[in-house]
């Protein structure tokens, strides 16, 4: 009789928890989003019919605020997915992304756990207008002027392929370095594997970080390596699982 009661308790504790990850997952997505678009309109009202009619039925609920969500374009998903490939830095959600990311591919059985940067920045591999009266340095996507295009400095500098986690001392020490020096220091971290693979996203022989490179890492990036990313899981409700 005890342990029929316990099996009943036992099962009554894992159907909540299925529920309670479903309704922490949208929440998720929630937070995620208003902090990744950060548009001046009003979510909460806009939600406020999902809250008020939830009875219980978290699919339903899920359904209905992402259907509210795509009623406007600044919340919805395509908007999201517009930001993730476009212009991130600076954006608030960056530094999780590339923690996310980083947490993917460190090697099996390793974790990034509680580890911190000192002074954590975020490093431009292709840098960001050097200072008054330098020059770019070689290795980078530049015309015949030693400049980026108009394209690369909208499209390709501040994109998500472009950035990475750096400490603060060693974005100092690197600069505007060209990059077959800061591709030596990437490779020296012993911790940031996001530094170690930059060398694979080159073409052979070759000491180039251009445009082709940034769109190869971003697209690796977002949807990581193995499947479907945190991230795109974040966005796109209909993943949910079933409580």
């Amino acid at each position: 009789m005890l342990i029929h009661s316990l099996s009943r308790v036992i099962d009554l504790l894992v159907t909540i928890k299925k529920k309670l990850d479903v309704l922490f997952h949208i929440l998720e997505v929630l937070a995620f989003r208003y902090h990744l678009i950060g548009s001046r309109a009003d979510l909460s009202s806009r939600l406020s019919d999902s809250i008020r009619e939830f009875n219980g039925d978290l699919l339903l609920f899920r359904d209905s605020v992402k259907n509210k969500l795509n009623e406007a374009w600044y919340w919805g998903d395509s908007r999201a997915h517009e930001f993730l490939d476009g212009w991130m830095y600076e954006n608030p959600m960056l530094h999780y992304i590339l923690w996310c990311y980083e947490d993917s591919i460190q090697n099996r059985g390793y974790s990034t756990g509680s580890c911190t940067i000192e002074n954590e920045q975020i490093e431009h591999i292709s840098p960001q207008v050097p200072p008054e009266g330098e020059t770019l340095a070689t290795g980078y996507d530049v015309n015949e002027n030693n400049e980026y295009s108009q394209e690369f400095r909208e499209k390709k500098l501040n994109c998500i392929g472009n950035l990475m986690l750096i400490s603060g001392s060693h974005n100092a020490s690197i600069g505007n370095k060209p990059f077959g020096d800061k591709l030596e220091s990437y490779k020296s971290n012993p911790l940031l594997k996001q530094q170690a693979e930059i060398a694979t996203f080159l073409d052979k022989g070759e000491m180039l970080w251009k445009s082709e490179q940034i769109d190869r890492r971003k697209y690796l990036t977002l949807p990581f390596r193995n499947g479907i990313s945190k991230i795109y899981i974040l966005i796109d409700f209909s993943r949910t699982s079933n409580p």
